[in-house]
């Protein structure tokens, strides 16, 4: 029988989206301070088509996002109250991921990544550990902690719902709330890191012809 209050202390999924002071160092991508920076990227114009589609996608990531922020914030105030319009917010977000962002970040990994971690290792441009690491790398990381994220968040907030004994729905409920705030911050910040720091890398290391096929790689069908 799963122990609740040691999950919620051992939770190995949150583990991964704490900064881990004794580990590998993510320079030049440790946790920026978003809070006040710019939405659009320095070199936002300069881009090519290709990277500014990718940087308009995250526009709308965000603003779902958001509305997925409220929803889970009405369950930390108010608890598990029959509030249909929350719940569908809810539900619409865990839809979006699956029919969006992660389409998105396949076709990221299968295009854009690809390419530009090869000119990344060719120029030697790794963590500053020492490792063989690069930011594409870590980007990567990331999507794979948001599938085992939202998939954990999707379940626990589930199973709240249909626990019959009132103190064990609030605290999975407590749990799910905290796993869903940890998704936010990490889909937060990889977006801020793709568009400030990926992107201007691959605007920087890539030709504008090898943009222009990643591209029409992008395309559906």
């Amino acid at each position: 029988m799963l122990d609740l209050k040691k999950y919620n202390e051992e939770d190995p999924l949150k583990r991964l989206v704490e900064k881990d002071s004794g580990g590998r160092e993510l320079s030049p991508m440790e946790p920026p301070d978003i809070s006040n920076a710019s939405v659009q990227p320095a070199n936002f114009e300069k881009y090519h088509d290709c990277l500014k589609q990718l940087v308009h996608e995250h526009q709308d990531f965000n603003e779902k996002l958001s509305e997925f922020e409220k929803a889970i914030l009405f369950f930390k105030e108010n608890g598990l109250q029959k509030q249909d319009k929350i719940k569908d917010s809810i539900n619409n977000f865990f839809a979006y991921i699956d029919h969006s962002i992660l389409p998105h970040n396949r076709m990221e990994e299968k295009t854009l990544y690809h390419l530009l971690n090869e000119r990344l290792k060719t120029n030697e441009m790794y963590s500053k550990n020492g490792s063989s690491n690069t930011v594409v790398d870590i980007m990567e990381d990331d999507h794979s902690k948001l599938i085992q994220l939202s998939a954990l968040t999707f379940n626990l907030l589930g199973l709240a719902t249909r626990l019959p004994d009132q103190n064990s729905r609030l605290i999975v409920l407590d749990i799910a709330i905290e796993q869903s705030m940890a998704m936010i911050e990490l889909l937060r910040l990889h977006i801020y890191r793709e568009d400030h720091i990926v992107f201007d890398l691959a605007h920087q290391l890539l030709s504008e012809d090898e943009l222009t096929q990643i591209k029409q790689q992008m395309i559906p069908g």
